[in-house]
């Protein structure tokens, strides 16, 4: 794969999160995951 289309991918990923740093990429995930966790079956929110 070719950088530019990593690049691309990635600005894509920013841009649907709303974020933009891997850090805040990192803290949203985290965050889904610890919301999973608290809530398996899915039914808050």
């Amino acid at each position: 794969m070719a950088d530019g289309t990593v690049r691309g991918y990635v600005r894509t990923v920013y841009a649907k999160t709303a974020v933009h740093s891997k850090q805040e990429l990192i803290d949203l995930v985290t965050a889904e995951k610890d919301g999973a966790k608290s809530d398996p079956a899915g039914l808050e929110g």
